[in-house]
């Protein structure tokens, strides 16, 4: 499926793709959310795929981002160190490739829920990890993102209304999937 694609209509809300989405406003972030919701659902026997994003800085101030594959610990560099006089944008593309691998490969198993960090900029504009977002709602699995405030009108575009959008705490995933 190419990145400009969308979903296939659905009739009902019963076919309507299982998704949940956190919003957070400039400048938060869910990482830490998804990476206990992750942790939680494996102690209880739940077959968890996908990918978790961890932040950091590099010694000069730059920011640092990768990629956790959930299924095998990987860790993938999305991010390239610019040096500290930098503005522009550190996102490496070679990693976000890498990234959409390790992705369809988490598709293709099948877990019984899979992550996708969050829907960004990269993927508002039609690229990132937008293609894999398709695919794995097209494919019906059930599917968990964070997703930026800046970026909603975008992803709203993209899923064609499907989703439910979570409160930010442990609670509400905890009740989503439950509801699934």
């Amino acid at each position: 499926m190419n990145s400009r694609a969308r979903p296939a209509s659905l009739s009902s809300s019963a076919d309507r793709p299982h998704l949940g989405v956190v919003a957070y406003s400039e400048g938060g972030d869910v990482e830490e959310l998804l990476a206990r919701f992750a942790d939680s659902l494996r102690g209880q026997g739940v077959a968890v795929g996908g990918l978790l994003q961890r932040s950091s800085r590099e010694a000069n101030g730059r920011p640092r981002m990768d990629l956790i594959d959930i299924a095998s610990g990987d860790v993938i560099r999305i991010s390239q160190n610019l040096g500290g006089k930098s503005s522009a944008c550190c996102v490496d593309l070679t990693g976000i490739a890498d990234a959409s691998a390790y992705l369809r490969r988490a598709i293709d198993a099948a877990p019984d829920l899979l992550i996708i960090n969050k829907f960004s900029g990269l993927e508002a504009k039609g690229g990132g990890l937008r293609a894999e977002f398709l695919d794995a709602l097209a494919s019906g699995l059930p599917v968990l993102t964070g997703l930026s405030e800046r970026n909603r009108a975008a992803f709203e575009d993209m899923a064609q209304g499907a989703g439910d959008f979570l409160d930010a705490d442990d609670q509400a995933l905890q009740a989503w999937w439950d509801r699934r």
